[in-house]
């Protein structure tokens, strides 16, 4: 009988991408002495790391390998992540969290976005952030541990990382070279393909060694070596949605108490986010060449900086989009080889985690199946659409009047699905949401509150309440959720006892 297993993978590139795809690659195959698995990385071409903030999926990822969250905490100088502070998004001085969690909790049976929804209405309501712990605890800069909150062993809210991108990436290099990924250090400088499939055969190093392989795997970066560069992926360009295509970054030195959220604050020309490590704080600002220059946008980024700064800054380009293919005969694409999406909700590791997924429940063997692979094209291609979505939902509903970059979004034609399911949610409080829908009905609560967007109806059971025992209930629920968080413990100390780096404890 024929053997149709892979017997060689190769993995072009490293960086977070690539380590993490390897790991997981090795996990997979732990039990496997048939398969092996390579990867190329070069000693000169650098990484791109546009961001260093995360969302709670990164979680699953460590508990899958079953690699401890103290332990990597404390090796990238990690700190926790409750939420997102969207500053000046709506006015200039105003400002609100996107969590991680749902907000609040129901009142006999109704829910409890219906008895907001209604004290709004009625002038009464508090801001959606005071129903959310997670919330709390972040504007107070305060982190602790979720509990077990119910029989199925849900919590009432869930936090991610900051993480320094070259720590991580070393960190899952570690690993995988334990678990028998080899590493092969070089540059790619050709690439040979079947005459016949067009399928990849084996490629040329710089130093002149060869490598082949039955099945490879891009997380080259921004240039796609393999699915653009040799295959000819053609890339849909999202840019009219989201268009911003240039970032700026610089460290500064560390903080002394560490925020538990990351800030994205909204300028003239773009976003700047601010990225809380152990040992510095990241900086970068995201902003539109068409309306702001490079020079403006460092001047811009260097006003924000919240402590002295720590080295160069380094300027990006890039554009928004993805690969029509991410999988393209025995070529697969992770990371920045498949699309870029701006960091504005940290998706980026997201994103490779859905590609890496999605490889991992569909594997290809030696024999080519090709309906295989247009559906995990299609499932690829899914997911980044509603992320894009959800992101493209922050420009559009942008409060800052007279800024031409924030007028044109604010005027731009969106997605006719986005426009719905806002229509949908401000008429009925309702929204139409679908499995590949990493954002949830909480997030996207979060964002449309933020930005004033309140349901018109709410369930009519929460007029069988008297108001005024609404109005209590609801300021009590926010009460105990403040006194919660205000006696968890700062951030930074919850660090130091627990997960503290080598920098931060010398």
């Amino acid at each position: 009988m024929k053997d149709s297993r892979l017997k060689k993978i190769v993995i072009v590139g490293g960086g977070t991408g690539g380590w993490m795809t390897a790991a997981a690659l090795s996990h997979r195959f732990k039990n496997n002495k048939f398969t092996q698995i390579f990867l190329i990385e070069s000693e000169t071409i650098g990484t791109v790391g546009v961001g260093e903030a995360t969302v709670p999926a990164i979680r699953e990822f460590l508990k899958k390998l079953g690699i401890s969250e103290a332990d990597f905490i404390k090796r990238t100088n990690a700190t926790f992540k409750l939420a997102i502070e969207f500053n000046g998004w709506k006015q200039a001085n105003e400002s609100f969290l996107h969590p991680f969690s749902d907000h609040g909790l129901p009142l006999a049976g109704v829910p409890f976005l219906s008895a907001w929804t209604k004290l709004i209405q009625n002038g009464d309501g508090l801001s959606i952030d005071e129903f959310n712990l997670g919330s709390q605890l972040a504007a107070q800069g305060r982190f602790s541990i979720p509990t077990q909150n119910d029989e199925k062993g849900n919590s009432l809210y869930n936090y991610a990382f900051h993480f320094d991108a070259s720590l991580a990436a070393k960190y899952f290099r570690t690993w995988s070279e334990m678990a028998g990924v080899t590493r092969k250090a070089g540059e790619v400088i050709n690439v040979e393909q079947c005459p016949e499939t067009g399928d990849v055969i084996q490629l040329k190093l710089k130093d002149g060694s060869m490598l082949e392989g039955d099945f490879f795997i891009d997380c080259s970066g921004f240039k796609g070596l393999l699915i653009n560069e040799t295959l000819g992926a053609e890339f849909d360009d999202w840019t009219h949605y989201l268009p911003c295509d240039r970032a700026v970054t610089i460290g500064s030195e560390a903080l002394a108490n560490f925020p538990s959220s990351t800030r994205a604050l909204a300028k003239a020309g773009g976003w700047q986010w601010r990225i809380p490590l152990q040992n510095r704080v990241g900086n970068g600002f995201v902003y539109s060449s068409n309306h702001i220059s490079d020079e403006v946008a460092l001047l811009s980024l260097q006003s924000e900086l919240p402590s002295a700064k720590i080295g160069d800054p380094k300027f990006l380009k890039f554009r928004t989009g993805m690969r029509q293919k991410t999988w393209d005969k025995n070529v697969y694409a992770i990371g920045l080889s498949a699309g870029f999406l701006e960091p504005l909700e940290s998706t980026g590791i997201y994103l490779i985690q859905i590609g890496i997924s999605l490889l991992l429940s569909n594997f290809p063997s030696v024999d080519r199946n090709q309906a295989l692979i247009d559906e995990i094209n299609r499932g690829q291609r899914e997911h980044w659409l509603r992320v894009r979505d959800f992101i493209i939902l922050h420009y559009f509903l942008n409060g800052r009047k007279g800024e031409p970059l924030w007028d044109y979004c604010r005027n731009m034609k969106v997605p006719t699905e986005l426009l719905e399911n806002i229509k949908l949610y401000r008429e009925t409080g309702r929204l139409r949401l679908q499995h590949a829908d990493f954002f949830q009905r909480s997030s996207w609560v979060s964002m449309l509150s933020g930005f004033g967007v309140v349901p018109r109806r709410y369930h009519p059971r929460v007029d069988d309440f008297p108001y005024q025992a609404l109005v209590s209930e609801l300021k009590a629920m926010s009460g105990s959720m403040h006194e919660a968080a205000s006696n968890a413990p700062l951030h930074r100390d919850f660090i130091i006892k627990n997960c503290a780096s080598v920098e931060l404890t010398l």
